[in-house]
């Protein structure tokens, strides 16, 4: 309706964190150092993790309030996939999200997601929801949420060329889960 200036101002924050792996624990924070001795938070790992890095989740339970999300844009290479596993080998780390209203969506590409359960959304909403490309699912356990456990899709108001290609879901389980009309979820 006119055409005066608008004048706003940004806080953008730009953390880079040095070395090949970022430590967190379900009580890190968004302050730490990304070493054992001062882990981040998830949320903050997540989003600063750089192309090679690899973020080590100690084995526990994450009790999740928000959704946990891989955005567009953060992006791994093929050369240099960005990681996201449970530090010990023989266990997982369990991201829990009855306390949240979404669950976990990887809208990034060249990831791998390894040793990782992701249980108990709320009716109506997927554990995991692949968005990205050439992402790499490992022994990643989809259980008791309200809806589809693992789903690998785009969003049905984006083009075809649009949705995800050339993932590998392999050794996952995906069970009992099923959304409140029991016709949407299998497993």
């Amino acid at each position: 309706k006119n055409y005066k200036p608008v004048i706003q101002t940004f806080s953008i924050i730009s953390k880079t964190y040095s070395g090949s792996s970022l430590y967190v624990t379900p009580d890190g924070s968004t302050f730490g150092k990304g070493t054992k001795k001062e882990p981040l938070d998830i949320v903050s790992a997540i989003s600063y993790a750089k192309p090679g890095q690899t973020i080590l989740l100690e084995p526990g339970t994450y009790m999740m309030k928000n959704v946990v999300r891989i955005e567009k844009g953060n992006d791994g290479t093929a050369k240099k996939r960005i990681t996201l596993k449970c530090s010990d080998k023989a266990k997982h780390a369990v991201f829990d999200f009855s306390g949240a209203k979404a669950g976990f969506e990887l809208y990034g590409n060249y990831w791998t997601l390894e040793n990782i359960d992701i249980t108990k959304t709320i009716g109506d909403v997927k554990g995991l929801q692949v968005y990205g490309s050439y992402n790499i699912l490992t022994n990643v356990d989809a259980y008791e949420n309200g809806d589809t456990g693992i789903q690998v899709s785009g969003r049905s108001m984006d083009p075809s060329t649009k949705w995800p290609h050339d993932n590998l879901v392999q050794f996952c389980e995906s069970f009992g889960n099923c959304d409140p009309a029991q016709n949407n979820a299998d497993g």
